[in-house]
């Protein structure tokens, strides 16, 4: 009598904690928002990639200050005499990086969003890399197209502008 109440009580034990378990997962997938699909390896190399690229572009914009050094002309000021479209923004992004919001915003309206936008997407990456799951995101179509059209109209705008006052 008494072995087969103690089979019971473990029964009873195991479905309750495979239960629990099931509970905790879906709630943890839940609360992180992470997907359940697994990087294969040309995925988390993609992840790493980016990780690299961004994260010494985030770093230059830290260490380097364009005011200083400078590496290289701008290919299309030196044929056209004109500024380009993103003339200014490595030296937004180094005022973004000192947290100099306002001198960033003089330098290119553009770079502290460009430089938010990039920080974002290098977490992500790295919480992909450390989780190996891919984190969904998927915007609605119709507002992807506002967000990018807007970023194109402001940006064009902002170099038509350059370009009177130049």
């Amino acid at each position: 009598m008494e072995k087969l109440r103690c089979s019971t009580t473990m029964r009873l034990i195991e479905r309750v904690d495979q239960s629990h378990s099931r509970l905790w997962t879906s709630t943890l997938n839940r609360g992180t928002n992470l997907g359940s699909q697994r990087l294969d390896p040309s995925q988390l190399l993609t992840r790493w990639l980016v990780v690299a690229g961004v994260g010494l572009i985030l770093s230059g914009s830290i260490f380097w200050n364009p005011e200083k050094i400078r590496l290289l002309p701008c290919f299309f000021h030196e044929l056209t005499g004109y500024p380009c479209p993103s003339c200014g923004l490595t030296r937004s992004f180094h005022a973004v990086a000192e947290l100099n919001l306002h001198q960033a915003i003089q330098f290119h309206p553009m770079g502290i969003i460009l430089y938010v936008f990039l920080l974002v997407f290098l977490i992500k990456a790295i919480i992909e890399i450390i989780s190996r799951k891919a984190i969904p995101f998927h915007p609605k179509s119709r507002a992807k197209k506002i967000v990018i059209g807007s970023f194109g109209v402001i940006w064009a705008g902002w170099w038509i502008i350059k370009l009177i006052r130049f």
